[in-house]
């Protein structure tokens, strides 16, 4: 929600005519995009991809870890 929020307050100060620098509010803009891209990905590899099956390793002694 934050970087969304962002994105349309720089978007707003574009719309507006803020006489901040233009060039700076589509960095900014472009910056929140990737921030909302790389969590999106994040969330998608911890909560939404199946889990792998991992196998279990024996240790030395025969004993796998946990057991």
């Amino acid at each position: 929600i934050q970087f969304h929020v962002t994105i349309g307050h720089a978007a707003h100060s574009l719309y507006t005519g803020c006489p901040f620098p233009a060039w700076m509010q589509w960095a900014l803009i472009g910056y929140a995009v990737t921030f909302i891209i790389l969590f999106a990905n994040f969330y998608y590899q911890t909560y939404r991809r199946q889990p792998r099956l991992k196998s279990a390793k024996s240790a030395v002694n025969g004993i796998s870890n946990g057991t």
